[in-house]
């Protein structure tokens, strides 16, 4: 996390920078609700305000983080102005995402003049657009060319404005970042800048998983933010984290409670099975037991000439090994 002194050092440049590119007006009055931003989106709002914009700002939310998209965080009544300058100040990342239409916007120059100012990290994303169209922009050129013709024909702002704002299109183009097209997978566009916004703000590098487990309600919990007056504070982090270790060992005797009914179950099918092979088994060997006898004293009521005795003995020895043989 970055220390207090550079924090206060960034804020004192934002400042600064806004004062000199003349964004707001100190006529504003100062925000009552301040917005917390850990990453700031700098885009153009009719081109992907609802596409590549929103899709960065909720995966960035998903992990924690916390992005200032405007239509996702301004409440009704706050003064834009004055909501853009605090977001923009306490943020660790900008993100300018460079349109085709992008010039278009004073305010999208003004905010990618301001962020250039204040040395905060930029990450620029080049939407259907290449850097070398930002790149030619200050020699009169390029598909950023006719907005600026438009700029100065309708005279709103003055010719050093105009300059600056073609430098800071100049400038980023030369900064690492993305560029996005039809064959570029978006998806992977969205894990990387979450990762570059994680290694930002925490200062080493996080490798986003594979898959996600979000456990909101108790991590909102266990990582809210604790009044340092508040003397009940350390005692509600023990009870959310009690309560988040109930439920886990919980979840874990069920499974294992599951799993042992599943295999007794099993067992007792398994046992059920070799009793009924077993007394099968045994109701043949005697049945055929019981013929043997049968048929051998038959065989003695009708011989005289053999002696009974002897006949038995042949019969149970000939039963005998059948049984054994089975």
């Amino acid at each position: 996390m970055a220390s207090s002194s550079n924090v206060s050092e960034n804020q004192s440049a934002s400042q600064n920078a806004f004062q000199e590119i003349g964004f707001t007006s100190g006529s504003y009055p100062a925000m009552t609700n301040r917005v917390p931003c850990d990453v700031f989106i700098n885009h153009r709002g009719p081109d992907v305000k609802h596409k590549l914009a929103s899709n960065i700002y909720y995966a960035l939310d998903a992990i924690g983080l916390r992005p200032f998209l405007d239509v996702e965080v301004l409440e009704p009544g706050v003064v834009i102005p004055s909501a853009i300058q605090e977001a923009m100040s306490s943020a660790s990342l900008h993100i300018a995402i460079l349109s085709h239409n992008y010039a278009q916007s004073s305010w999208c120059l003004d905010e990618l003049t301001f962020m250039l100012r204040t040395g905060t990290k930029i990450i620029p994303i080049f939407y259907h657009v290449e850097p070398s169209d930002a790149r030619w922009v200050i020699q009169g050129k390029g598909i950023y060319a006719d907005a600026f013709s438009e700029h100065e024909t309708k005279g709103r702002f003055g010719s050093e404005k105009i300059e600056e704002w073609k430098t800071a299109l100049h400038d980023i183009s030369f900064l690492s970042g993305h560029v996005v097209n039809d064959d570029i997978a978006e998806g992977r566009l969205l894990k990387s800048i979450c990762n570059e916004a994680l290694q930002t703000r925490d200062g080493f590098p996080v490798k986003i998983a594979r898959f996600l487990i979000r456990t909101d309600e108790h991590m909102s919990r266990l990582l809210a933010d604790t009044d340092e007056e508040s003397e009940n504070s350390e005692q509600d982090v023990e009870e959310s984290a009690s309560e988040c270790s109930d439920e886990i060992i919980s979840s874990m005797v069920e499974k294992v409670e599951g799993s042992v009914s599943k295999c007794l179950n099993r067992v007792e099918v398994s046992v059920n099975v070799c009793l009924d092979r077993v007394e099968g088994s045994v109701t043949k060997c005697v049945d055929r037991v019981e013929g043997s006898v049968n048929e051998y004293l038959d065989k003695v009521e009708q011989s005289g000439d053999e002696p009974i005795d002897e006949l038995i003995e042949r019969g149970l020895k000939r039963a005998f090994r059948w049984f054994t043989e089975d």
